[in-house]
C-alpha cells in the first residue's frame, strides 16, 4: 500500500506542476488530439500509431488521476500495455521471429 501511496503522491505532484504551467485543459486536448493522430497512423498500417497512442494514454492518465477517475486512468494504463505488446509483436513479425495470422502492412 505504501508504494501505491507514493505513486499517487508523485502523480498528484506532477499534476499540480502541469496545472500550474500549462493547465489540465491543454493536456486533455493534447491527449485527445494524439489519439486521433494515432488512429490516422494505424489506418495507414503504421506502427507509429501505437507509439502515439502510448503518449496519448499517458496524457489522459494524468488528467483522469487529477480528476479522481481511477477507473478511467487504469483503463488507459491497460491500453498502454496493449500498445506496447502490439509494438513488440509487430517487430517480431517484421524480423521473421514468428508467423502472425496477419502480417503488418498486408490487407486482411
Amino acid at each position: 500500500m505504501a508504494v501505491f501511496d507514493m505513486l499517487q503522491w508523485a502523480l498528484a505532484a506532477l499534476g499540480e506542476h502541469l496545472r500550474a504551467t500549462t493547465g489540465m485543459g491543454a493536456l486533455k486536448y493534447a491527449g485527445m488530439a494524439l489519439g486521433i493522430v494515432g488512429q490516422l497512423f494505424v489506418a495507414r498500417r503504421s506502427v507509429a500509431g501505437f507509439r502515439v497512442w502510448i503518449v496519448s494514454n499517458v496524457c489522459l492518465v494524468i488528467v483522469f488521476l487529477d480528476r479522481g477517475l481511477m477507473g478511467a486512468a487504469l483503463l488507459n494504463v491497460y491500453f498502454s500495455f496493449g500498445n506496447v505488446y502490439t509494438i513488440w509483436e509487430w517487430r517480431r513479425a517484421r524480423w521473421g521471429v514468428t508467423t502472425p495470422r496477419c502480417t503488418p502492412g498486408e490487407p486482411t
